[in-house]
C-alpha cells in the first residue's frame, strides 16, 4: 500500500514538473533545478541570471585578491587584473538557458527531468592568461629561492678546515600553477595557498668530510705557462677535479668530471699527439692533468682502473707514468679502495700544477709509497730513405726525427724504515719508436741536363 501510495506521489510530482517545463520551454526563462557553481539561477531570464551572477561574485570577493600566497612572514597578492581575469556572465547565464532546449527531444526531455529532479551545475565561464600567471611565480621563485652549496674543504698552510653545506630551497612552479590553474578555472577564489617549497640537499655534506684530516698524497708537474692555450686547458680541467670527494669503493672517471674539450666549454687550440704525431687540436694539455692525478692516486694507495700511455713519453711526468686521454676514446679511472672518504685539492702557481689528496688518518699507509719505473728495452728506430725529384741531386733533409721507443715497466713500491716489503707491477708499456726519414734530392741541374759546345761539334763531325 506504501508503494504505491510514493509510486502515485512520485508520479503526480513528475507530471507538476513536466509541465512546469513545458510551461517555461515555451518562455525565456532557465529551467528550474540550474545552478551555476552554488547560485541558484532556475526560473530566471538569461538578463536576470546575468545579473544575479554578477551580484554574488561580487559579494563574494568584495575589493579582496583573487589569489593570496604565503610564506612564513611574507605573502604576495593576485589581482583579476594581474592576469587579466574575466568572467563572460552573460554567456554562463545563456549557456544556462540552453538546457533542456538543444539536441533532440529525448535529450531535451532528459535534461529537464535531470534538472528538475536532481538539479544540474554549471561553471562560469572565463578567461585568464596563464603566461601572465606564470610570470608571477616565477618573480615568487626569485624572491624565495636559495642556492643550494655543498660541503666543501679548504687546505692552508697544512691546516685542514671543513664549511658545512648549504640545503637550498626553491618553488614548485608546476605544481604551484597547476594548482592555481585548476581552482581559478573552478572559480574557487578568493583563496589562500601556502607556497609549495621543495628543498635541495647537497651533493657533499658535512658528514661526508668529517673523518678527512690528513694529507694523504701530494703529486706536481711543471708546465709552461708562457703558452696561454696550454695553460688555460690545464686550469679548467683542473678546476673540474678540485674539491672532489671521493667516495670509499667509488669509481671516478676522468672524462665525465672533466666534460668533451670543446671550444663551447673554453678550451683552446694546444699541441696534442693523435696517432703518434703532434698535431694542433682543442684540448691539448688536459692530458697533463689526467696524468698528475694518475700518480697522486697511486701514491694514495688507490687502485687505477683504465688507464693509457701516450705514444711518446712525455717530459712532465716520468716515463711510464702517464695516463693520456680522449673525447669518447681513452678515459683515465680510478677507485677509491681505502676504507674511508678522501678529497682531491688542486693548485695552479707559477707553471706547477698540484693535485693533493686528503682523506682519513685510518686510511694513511703505514708503509712509504714510491711510485718507479724502468726501462726493459730500448727500441731503436729506422731510418727511411726516401727520393724527391724536385729536390736538387746532392741536397739531403731530414723530413722527420727518429724517436726511440721503449718497453717501460712501473711499480708501486711501499717500504718500512728504507726497507722495501712489497713491489706491485702497475703497468708494461710499449712507446713505439718513431722511424727517421731522410729524403735525397733526384732532380738534376740545367748544366747537367745540357750538352756543352765541343760535345756538340764532336757529334756534328760524326753525323754522315
Amino acid at each position: 500500500m506504501c508503494l504505491v501510495f510514493s509510486t502515485i506521489i512520485m508520479l503526480f510530482s513528475s507530471i507538476i514538473l513536466i509541465s512546469f517545463s513545458m510551461a517555461l520551454s515555451v518562455s525565456d526563462r532557465i529551467f528550474y533545478g540550474v545552478t551555476v557553481e552554488d547560485i541558484p539561477i532556475g526560473g530566471h531570464t538569461v538578463q536576470e541570471a546575468t545579473t544575479k551572477l554578477e551580484q554574488a561574485f561580487q559579494n563574494k570577493l568584495g575589493k579582496k585578491p583573487i589569489i593570496r600566497i604565503t610564506y612564513k612572514d611574507k605573502s604576495w597578492n593576485i589581482t583579476p587584473n594581474d592576469i587579466d581575469l574575466h568572467i563572460e556572465f552573460e554567456q554562463t547565464a545563456r549557456k544556462a538557458y540552453q538546457i533542456g532546449r538543444k539536441s533532440n527531444i529525448w535529450h531535451r526531455l532528459w535534461e529537464r527531468l535531470e534538472s528538475a529532479h536532481h538539479g544540474i551545475t554549471l561553471p562560469y565561464d572565463l578567461t585568464y592568461d596563464p603566461t601572465k600567471l606564470k610570470a608571477i611565480i616565477w618573480q615568487i621563485s626569485l624572491e624565495t629561492a636559495s642556492e643550494t652549496k655543498d660541503a666543501y674543504i679548504d687546505f692552508d698552510n697544512g691546516t685542514i678546515s671543513i664549511t658545512p653545506e648549504v640545503i637550498g630551497q626553491k618553488v614548485d612552479n608546476d605544481e604551484l600553477f597547476n594548482n592555481l590553474n585548476q581552482k581559478l578555472l573552478a572559480l574557487h577564489i578568493p583563496l589562500t595557498l601556502e607556497l609549495p617549497i621543495k628543498t635541495e640537499t647537497p651533493n657533499v655534506t658535512n658528514e661526508d668530510l668529517k673523518e678527512i684530516d690528513t694529507v694523504l698524497a701530494v703529486y706536481n708537474s711543471k708546465f709552461n705557462q708562457y703558452n696561454t692555450n696550454r695553460s688555460e686547458n690545464i686550469r679548467i680541467a683542473a678546476h673540474s677535479i678540485n674539491h672532489l670527494l671521493l667516495r670509499a669503493n667509488q669509481i671516478i672517471s676522468f672524462n665525465d668530471l672533466v666534460g668533451l674539450r670543446i671550444a663551447a666549454a673554453g678550451f683552446k687550440e694546444a699541441p696534442v699527439i693523435i696517432e703518434g704525431k703532434t698535431v694542433p687540436d682543442i684540448g691539448g694539455g688536459v692530458c697533463q692533468v689526467s696524468s698528475t692525478l694518475y700518480n697522486s692516486i697511486l701514491l694514495a694507495d688507490m687502485k687505477p682502473i683504465e688507464r693509457t700511455p701516450h705514444f711518446h713519453p712525455l717530459g712532465y711526468v716520468p716515463i711510464g707514468l702517464d695516463a693520456t686521454v680522449a673525447d669518447n676514446l681513452l678515459d683515465f679511472k680510478f677507485k677509491n679502495t681505502l676504507n674511508k672518504n678522501a678529497y682531491v685539492l688542486t693548485t695552479i702557481s707559477n707553471g706547477t700544477l698540484t693535485v693533493i689528496i686528503l682523506g682519513s688518518s685510518s686510511s694513511l699507509s703505514k708503509e712509504t709509497i714510491t711510485i718507479t719505473a724502468n726501462v726493459d728495452k730500448t727500441l731503436e728506430p729506422h731510418t727511411v730513405t726516401r727520393y724527391d725529384p724536385n729536390l736538387p741531386v746532392g741536397k739531403t733533409i731530414v723530413q722527420e726525427d727518429g724517436l726511440t721507443g721503449y718497453i717501460v715497466s712501473s711499480y708501486r713500491i711501499k717500504s718500512i724504515n728504507n726497507k722495501e716489503v712489497s713491489r706491485e707491477l702497475l703497468y708494461v708499456d710499449e712507446y713505439s719508436p718513431e722511424d727517421e726519414v731522410i729524403v735525397f734530392g733526384t732532380k738534376l741541374s740545367e748544366e747537367q741536363t745540357t750538352p756543352k759546345a765541343k760535345d756538340k761539334k764532336t757529334a756534328a763531325k760524326k753525323q754522315p
